[in-house]
């Protein structure tokens, strides 16, 4: 959750792999919702086809933030995976536009 109005710079990062069980091809999407929706360019695709794969999911934007607060979530859909070495970095690089003003 985000208190304070700005610029922030989002970026997050994972390991992931298909579940046990899961049919394939297995197609996962990762994507950034900032209060409920979907943060334009913030998403990342991996599709598996194997049960022995194992990837790396990345993406990173930047949002401005003009009311607080705000409420960040990383959602999937596609299907099930197990992850490890999830990440979510935050940075406020500056006031808000109206606050430059």
């Amino acid at each position: 959750m985000i208190q304070e109005t700005g610029l922030y710079y989002i970026a997050f990062h994972g390991a992931v792999a298909p579940a046990s069980g899961s049919d394939f091809p297995l197609a996962l999407l990762f994507y950034l919702q900032v209060q409920g929706a979907e943060a334009p360019g913030a998403a990342a695709r991996h599709t598996f086809h194997t049960t022995a794969d194992v990837a790396t999911v990345s993406f990173s934007t930047v949002i401005q933030v003009s009311t607080t607060p705000v409420t960040l979530e990383v959602m999937t859909s596609g299907g099930n995976f197990i992850y490890s070495d999830i990440g979510l970095t935050i940075f406020r690089i500056g006031p808000a536009q109206e606050d430059a003003q």
